[in-house]
């Protein structure tokens, strides 16, 4: 590592610019080791444009429109976008196209949230430490509505390791991923590398087991898509657990992805805890951190960003539709006092 190097530098492919250009989005990342959540965003030429911005240990992140949430150690905040404020936005005028404004906080106590994304139920999150799936109001720290059929209770136990979930095109949450089926607590630490699996929420059933610790499923065209993590691998499977495919392999422990358009954004971490990953399975290249971008069909790898400092893991990404320069407050900044939304009007106030 360089020394001289700016705070999350980053080389990366052509590709990986214009591919963000050629969506006409942007894509943010979720980092807890780091507390950040970052911003990458296409320039002119094929360029990256590189924001962060400060949360207390975010992990999962949820995109839907015009709203925003993020998952951090205690709290759930949901934003807004308003373009009108973003055009405006009194340190730099003309230049973000998005702004994501903080308008509820959830105060959930420490959770150990997950995946999270928005369904027929409203803000959905993968409760990993009550091993659970649950929503939130201004009643409770949390409200479940579905858990694994071996979990007996709910405890603060983490008994499964409960992390991933994918719904389908009209909401439903369709698939999730665990490490184990065992309900004790943290009794998924016993087998960790081969007793993972895929699980058919709709329909109570295991679609995949024996897996190495898998993340982060996703539904395209009629098929699951998810990550293998310790063996490093990107797998598809029908929804009858048929057919399974390895499409690609990463130097790299792979957590976070999205599919648009027939590729799958990827993210890849340095893996820090080797108990986690197969060893047996990882090639004897040095893992990246990285954000990869494959195409579906081929398994090609068409074009990458690796940090080459600050940044060794990241948990979740999102794609942020229709915006090139987004933007978020943070519920601390002073800014946040001056930015006033009302039907019909926004404005920035003189204070």
């Amino acid at each position: 590592m360089k020394l001289d190097l700016p705070p999350f530098a980053s080389e990366f492919t052509p590709s990986f610019g214009e591919f963000l250009k050629a969506i006409n989005g942007s894509l943010l990342l979720s980092s807890y080791q780091t507390g950040k959540v970052i911003c990458l965003s296409p320039t002119g030429n094929a360029g990256v444009k590189t924001l962060t911005r400060t949360f207390d240990w975010p992990t999962g992140i949820a995109s839907e429109s015009d709203s925003l949430a993020i998952a951090t150690k205690y709290q759930v905040i949901k934003f807004k976008n308003s373009r009108e404020l973003a055009a405006n936005y009194p340190p730099k005028k003309d230049c973000y196209d998005a702004l994501f404004v903080p308008r509820t906080t959830y105060h959930v106590g420490r959770l150990a949230l997950h995946d999270m994304t928005f369904t027929q139920h409203g803000l959905v999150a993968v409760n990993t430490s009550f091993s659970c799936l649950c929503t939130f109001d201004e009643q409770f720290s949390f409200t479940p509505i579905w858990q694994p059929p071996w979990i007996s209770e709910l405890a603060h136990e983490d008994r499964c390791h409960l992390n991933g979930m994918a719904t389908s095109l009209d909401g439903q949450i369709k698939f999730v991923t665990s490490l184990s089926m065992d309900d004790s607590m943290e009794g998924w630490r016993n087998d960790r590398l081969k007793s993972g699996i895929l699980w058919d929420v709709l329909n109570n059933t295991t679609v995949l087991e024996n897996l190495c610790v898998p993340h982060s499923p996703r539904i395209f065209e009629n098929r699951c898509y998810f990550l293998n993590s310790g063996k490093g691998e990107l797998v598809s499977v029908d929804f009858n657990g048929h057919n399974k495919k390895v499409i690609c392999r990463f130097n790299g422990f792979p957590r976070g992805m999205q599919i648009i358009k027939g590729y799958a954004v990827i993210a890849t971490s340095k893996q820090r805890d080797h108990a986690m990953i197969d060893m047996r399975s990882i090639s004897g290249n040095e893992s990246t951190c990285a954000i990869n971008i494959v195409h579906l069909d081929s398994g090609a790898i068409v074009g990458a960003l690796n940090f080459l400092n600050s940044c060794t893991e990241i948990y979740d990404l999102v794609i942020i539709p229709d915006s090139v320069r987004p933007n978020i407050l943070r519920t601390d900044q002073e800014l946040l006092l001056k930015c006033v939304t009302m039907p019909g009007s926004t404005f920035w106030a003189n204070l």
